[in-house]
């Protein structure tokens, strides 16, 4: 029987409400730093509740070049962008690496659904010839861990999972087998969380008191690489 490889985790990228990378996000904490505050990314005047856990300076060009920050949507403008600050974080050079043993797993929900609840007005008004061309690519979950893979040249094992809240873990469970059977050296896992007015979990939310804790919308993406034991011990 084949010995099973050691796994750890070597970095963390996070964008969060509360901070940027892992230094902002132990600082968020530290300094009890609420997330919350007044909705800005749609009008929340149906709504009772108005408040919500959004990023409120991410900039996606300070991740991506320009071409490709246009081309994704928020959704993976975000996974792209935590994924890039987790390898930093790992001290971990994508062009260093063997691209069939590094790999990306991640998790979400529903994917990019607030992107495509923004193009059914330009359907309404235009009809199929008003739809971003990128559409389809952009909604479902597995742009998350495709556009990471993309980005950074991975050719490895690619998945993304749709367990909701328990996505993040399967996804970090998942890149742990993989390294641990030997299908790669390198995996990147996380979970990217969509929300948007369209989702029946955030329209319940949004229809809740404003002082009631569960009434917040969410926006935070977090990804960690995860390398062979042995390797990482050598690497330093």
């Amino acid at each position: 029987m084949t010995e099973r490889r050691r796994v750890v985790v070597t970095g963390v990228g996070a964008v969060t409400p509360i901070g940027t990378a892992a230094q902002g996000l132990w600082d968020g904490l530290v300094a009890r730093r609420s997330a919350v505050r007044e909705i800005t990314r749609f009008d929340p005047a149906p709504f009772k509740s108005r408040i919500a856990a959004e990023i409120p300076d991410f900039r996606p060009q300070d991740h991506l070049d320009a071409k490709r920050s246009k081309r994704l949507d928020r959704f993976s403008q975000l996974a792209v962008a935590s994924a890039r600050l987790a390898l930093a974080d790992a001290d971990l050079v994508p062009t260093r690496e063997d691209p069939d043993r590094v790999g990306t797993m991640m998790g979400s929900a529903l994917g990019g659904v607030a992107f495509a609840e923004s193009q059914v007005g330009e359907f309404l008004r235009e009809g199929p010839r008003g739809l971003d061309p990128s559409l389809a690519l952009a909604v479902f979950p597995g742009a998350a861990s495709c556009n990471i893979a993309i980005e950074f040249g991975f050719t490895g094992p690619n998945s993304t999972n749709a367990m909701s809240c328990a996505s993040g873990t399967i996804a970090v469970g998942e890149a742990f087998h993989a390294i641990r059977d030997g299908q790669a050296d390198v995996m990147v896992a996380g979970r990217r969380r969509s929300g948007g007015p369209a989702r029946p979990d955030d329209l319940r939310r949004l229809q809740r008191h404003p002082r009631d804790e569960h009434a917040q919308r969410r926006s935070p993406a977090r990804v960690a690489p995860l390398r062979r034991g042995a390797r990482r011990l050598r690497d330093g």
